[in-house]
């Protein structure tokens, strides 16, 4: 969401805000994603309409600046980029949440190479 929606923090504010763009402007809100399903099920879900999803192959946090969508919804991890951009995280706008998992096999055979490799890793994730 742009920063300067000021009035729009949840999900229900992008809801109110839709219908009101819509009626300004004679067409649906724009929202730039790659996770097409996984939004439209997630703004269903939470009673959001008069939304219209864009495909973004590339750098979807650049669709608003550019003005090919008026909001966004994409992976962030840290809200960094999102910032850099000018755009700020729904309160309750979370679709998914993930995490990366590593594992090691116990009966592997690891060579000193492999062993020295996995310490690296291990030591820079605090393990």
């Amino acid at each position: 969401m742009p920063q300067f929606w000021v009035d729009v923090d949840t999900l229900d504010d992008l809801d109110a805000a839709a219908a009101a763009f819509r009626k300004a402007h004679g067409f649906r809100l724009r929202i730039a994603t790659k996770y097409h399903r996984l939004v439209r099920d997630f703004l269903k879900a939470n009673g959001v309409a008069d939304y219209q999803l864009i495909d973004s192959q590339g750098a979807t946090e650049g669709t608003v600046k550019n003005e090919t969508a008026e909001a966004i919804a994409d992976i962030t991890s840290t809200g960094e980029t999102l910032r850099a951009n000018g755009l700020k995280i729904l309160a309750d706008g979370l679709v998914h949440a993930s995490q990366a998992t590593l594992y090691k096999s116990r009966v592997a055979d690891w060579s000193d190479a492999d062993r020295a490799t996995m310490a690296e890793i291990e030591a820079r994730l605090k393990v």
